[in-house]
């Protein structure tokens, strides 16, 4: 049956809540009158952004048998979402796809009793002929609105490159993504899909001005009994949620770590501070295709061809943080270890977080 068919029903939640007056929400998005509003917005800059099919990565990538691959576009999914009313409010309901880890992750987020204010809590759970559907508090971009903006949304509204303070408030929001991170490290969770469109901004919210958020490819692993470390061990590539130009390099790898969330928050500062780059200028699927279950063959590439293998694919490599001049000489350092090819080379979360905590000093 349609999950659209709860439109304008009253259900009732696992917590014994009512959620009423059920509609279609369009997603997040930037208000409709920005361009009267005196701050120049121009709606088509988001056009140059490129929508990748899973169906083409599933049927050209995917092994024989293989019965799901999935690709992250780097635009907004066409996506149905919900809002509803309730007696907590307003709230957004998001439909639980098929290999979904979203509900797992906040499970194991409530058996630890762990939370995190940047991190967007789950309310509910509601059960709809034979489906799911979490239910999260609708998080507005500031008091009354009804919508929300997602960090890249953000980006372009508040054209932050031109913003006199712009290095404090690009680091404002490293420090409180990082924060986020060593949370998640910190309770054996990473997130393996940080990108600009899984941020809220709520910059009008005291206690916290972000909501990281879309936990889908979320895993929960374990500590290596050598040294501590938290890793995940991934089945295939195939079971993988990556997101063209913000994944880190190893997601070709079965074994992942939180320096992988890392790599994509590096790619996020990046943005920040030199603009957003071309979707289409990363050969995603190339690299797939190449080096997916041979990682020996991917070593030997970097051996030979160093940093520029990776850059050749549409990566971004430390040397594009030491040689961007938008960037404050002082901060290319910490961007460029972020975006080490070598995971054990780049900060944990901790470390990253306390590296951005001084530079905000």
């Amino acid at each position: 049956m349609d999950i659209k068919t709860i439109i304008g029903q009253t259900l009732t939640g696992e917590a014994g809540i009512r959620y009423s007056n059920i509609q279609v929400h369009s997603g997040n998005g930037l208000p409709n009158d920005l361009e009267d509003n005196g701050m120049g917005f121009d709606p088509t800059l988001d056009a140059k952004q490129i929508a990748f099919d899973d169906t083409v990565a599933r049927n050209n990538l995917a092994p024989e048998g293989a019965e799901y691959v999935k690709v992250s576009s780097n635009n907004q999914q066409e996506r149905t979402f919900f809002k509803a009313e309730s007696e907590i409010g307003v709230v957004f309901l998001k439909p639980v796809k098929y290999l979904s880890r979203e509900h797992q992750f906040y499970q194991h987020l409530k058996a630890n009793r762990a939370t995190h204010p940047a991190i967007m809590p789950l309310e509910d759970v509601i059960h709809y002929n034979g489906k799911k559907l979490l239910v999260f508090p609708f998080v507005p971009f500031f008091p009354c609105a009804d919508n929300s903006v997602t960090l890249d949304e953000y980006m372009l509204l508040q054209r932050i490159q031109d913003v006199p303070d712009k290095d404090k408030i690009i680091l404002s929001i490293g420090y409180a993504i990082a924060d986020a991170l060593d949370f998640m490290n910190e309770n054996n969770a990473i997130h393996l899909d940080i990108k600009p469109q899984n941020i809220l901004c709520c910059p009008e919210d005291h206690s916290y001005p972000l909501r990281l958020c879309d936990f889908e490819a979320a895993k929960i692993g374990e500590r290596s009994s050598v040294n501590g470390n938290l890793k995940i061990e991934v089945e295939d590539i195939f079971s993988t949620l990556f997101t063209p130009m913000y994944s880190s390099p190893e997601f070709i790898e079965k074994q992942l770590t939180p320096q992988a969330d890392v790599y994509s928050l590096g790619c996020i500062l990046y943005d920040l501070f030199c603009g957003e780059r071309e979707a289409g200028n990363q050969n995603i699927f190339g690299f797939i295709s190449a080096f997916s279950g041979d990682t020996a063959a991917f070593k030997l590439m970097m051996d030979a061809k160093g940093e520029g293998a990776l850059r050749d694919y549409g990566f971004l490599v430390p040397s594009d943080a030491r040689n961007a001049k938008e960037i404050p000489d002082y901060i290319k350092p910490v961007i460029a270890n972020c975006l080490e090819f070598m995971p054990t080379d780049r900060y944990i979360p901790r470390e990253l977080k306390n590296e951005l905590f001084m530079l905000l000093l």
